[in-house]
């Protein structure tokens, strides 16, 4: 299930519009543990559209340092809450 999501994120990565991938990137941080691959994924999007090496405060890689904080916070809101299946 997981290689499948990656694989159809990447995808939307590459063809889709921002509306449509980034939203399936932050669902993918949510529902799968550990999605690292969404760090990778975000960096995709920051090597094909981005602005450039230095766009303001975030070094011209928004995307995956919004990742990567959001993967961090997943781990720790995890951590604290219960699922119940």
């Amino acid at each position: 299930m997981r290689i499948f999501a990656v694989f159809v994120i990447a995808l939307l990565v590459i063809f889709a519009p921002y509306w449509l991938y980034l939203p399936a990137i932050l669902a993918g941080v949510i529902y799968f543990v550990y999605f690292v691959e969404g760090i990778i994924l975000a960096f995709l999007v920051d090597l094909f559209y981005g602005q450039g090496f230095y766009h303001g405060l975030l070094f011209g890689f928004p995307f995956t340092i919004l990742a990567i904080i959001l993967v961090c916070l997943s781990v720790f809101i995890r951590e604290k809450l219960r699922f119940y299946a």
